[in-house]
């Protein structure tokens, strides 16, 4: 940081300059495979049609906040990039992995068509001086229409796993990834994942009866697409095994 302590002759006093020094830009966490046991970086989450971003915290020992922004892009030009978030420090529930959870009703899919655009996201870091670094980081994400589960059906040793999904918004799709996780030490613990590009039947077995407790069984639709602009969505749903 450029704090000098200035001694001014014949004031008989000391000033201390102001800081200038910017922090550095905070880096979007990188996203993991989308087949991944446990998903890291930007995605959808099962509560709605909302989009979950985290960052690196920064290592700047008079860091006060961070402010988000967003564009939305579509197939023709990048629109307007606007201020959507200033996240103070002291607001924040996790200072060791910061995160937003952006819920505006603009992400969601057309509800007739399933058509949706995406968005881009830029992040900069302020300190108690006022100063904001640059947007040197961006990350894109496109919610797809969510897929509709059924309660899990136990049959003979195994469990079926099923759901339902949109035929106007399936050309969007390129496969789903089913995940199961259990109920352990208040939160949900994967330990099961399949990637499946079939769209007749969306059903598949996990080939034995869990031990008996509480479990969530989840879908996330899986954009086609580039890795550079990931698209999808996720539904959840819990149940028990007595």
């Amino acid at each position: 940081m450029m704090l000098a302590a200035l001694a001014l002759s014949g004031c008989g006093r000391e000033e201390i300059a102001a800081d200038l020094d910017p922090p550095a830009a905070p880096h979007f966490v990188p996203r993991s495979a989308d087949t991944a046991l446990v998903e890291q970086g930007v995605d959808a989450v099962p509560e709605g049609d909302w989009i979950h971003l985290v960052w690196e915290p920064g290592p700047e020992p008079d860091l006060e906040g961070y402010r988000l922004y967003r564009r939305a892009v579509d197939d023709t030009a990048d629109i307007e990039m606007h201020l959507i978030a200033d996240l103070p420090l002291a607001e924040l529930p996790d200072l060791n992995q910061p995160g937003y959870l952006d819920n505006d009703p603009a992400l969601a899919p057309h509800s007739q068509t399933g058509i949706t655009g995406g968005f881009r996201y830029f992040i900069g870091a302020y300190d108690e001086a006022g100063n904001e670094s640059g947007l040197t980081d961006s990350i894109y994400y496109r919610l797809l229409p969510k897929p509709s589960l059924t309660q899990p059906v136990q049959q003979d040793s195994a469990l079926v796993l099923s759901w339902s999904y949109s035929l106007a918004a399936a050309f969007q799709v390129d496969y789903f990834v089913v995940r199961l996780f259990r109920a352990e030490g208040g939160g949900w613990t994967p330990f099961w994942t399949l990637k499946y590009n079939l769209f007749n039947p969306l059903q598949v077995i996990y080939p034995e009866i869990p031990d008996p407790g509480q479990y969530l069984f989840q879908v996330d639709v899986v954009g086609a697409g580039s890795s550079a602009e990931p698209a999808g969505s996720e539904a959840a749903l819990e149940f028990m095994v007595l």
